[in-house]
């Protein structure tokens, strides 16, 4: 499960020298501590795809590819969710005991009060 949402920067790279050469230079150029990049297929798949790839999230093979696109994750947005996420575990567990013992306190009160 990944928490990355990703964004479709560049599309319609073609295969050949120019594009890769875009390619390389986009990668040379990126700042690695915050932003991955990911090059997928496009192109027909009527020949080179792979069995039941007809959807649009499926990466053709590179070497099959008619031309690219290029996504560009935010490492800190998935950080961000993680850590938003973790804080609302936190939350749950303390809600959790504060309920244990809100039903323990209620049950000998019932005891006393029998």
């Amino acid at each position: 499960m990944s928490n990355i949402i990703p964004i479709h920067y560049f599309s319609d790279i073609p295969n050949n020298e120019e594009g890769g050469e875009f390619i390389r230079l986009a990668r040379k150029f990126l700042n690695r501590k915050r932003y991955k990049m990911r090059k997928l297929g496009r192109g027909t798949r009527k020949v080179n795809g792979q069995k039941k790839s007809y959807y649009y999230s499926s990466s053709l093979p590179h070497q099959f590819s008619e031309r690219f696109s290029l996504y560009i994750d935010d490492h800190a947005d998935a950080r961000k969710l993680t850590d938003e996420r973790f804080k609302a575990w936190q939350d749950s567990q303390k809600i959790n005991r504060i309920t244990k013992h809100l039903l323990s306190a209620l049950g000998e009160v019932e005891e006393d009060c029998s």
